[in-house]
């Protein structure tokens, strides 16, 4: 009866640290992939508030701003679109356009909601590997298990 108690309790704690192991990793490696963003390209006058978040959110920002044409075609899950009118995943980083494209106004919704960042870094991956939009809706789609079509 001891053995079996104590080789539970060895299991237990084995998995344990291996589950947290994997957590450190992977946000190692997802804030990794973040500085490698953030180098290729350089952040363009990020609001205050952005400059002081995580990595991976300057980064998805900073490719709202360079790519907004994409993230206008791919939605958002988190609900934003009920409770703050966001139509696609673009309106949980900016809001409003300069006639001459640069950026009028900024969201700060996106710094606080990790599905917004999330999709982004879905976005920012898939077209990196050359996926087209629809192949990144479509995942996106079936990440958050939302199967309705979008306009």
């Amino acid at each position: 009866m001891r053995k079996s108690v104590v080789g539970v309790l060895l299991f237990l704690f084995v998995s344990t640290s291996v589950g947290i192991s994997s957590i450190v990793w992977l946000r190692s490696v997802r804030t990794a992939e973040a500085h490698q963003h953030m180098n290729a390209g350089v952040t363009t006058n990020l609001p205050s508030y952005v400059q002081s978040a995580a990595p991976e959110v300057q980064v998805a920002y900073q490719f709202a701003i360079d790519h907004p044409e994409t993230l206008k075609q791919i939605p958002c899950y988190c609900g934003c679109e009920k409770t703050l009118g966001h139509e696609h995943n673009l309106a949980c980083y900016i809001t409003g356009f300069n006639p001459d494209g640069s950026v009028a106004d900024y969201s700060d919704h996106a710094v606080y909601c990790a599905v917004c960042v999330d999709t982004t870094q879905m976005v920012i991956k898939m077209r990196d590997e050359g996926k087209s939009i629809q192949e990144i809706h479509d995942a996106v789609d079936t990440k958050y298990g939302y199967m309705a079509s979008h306009s």
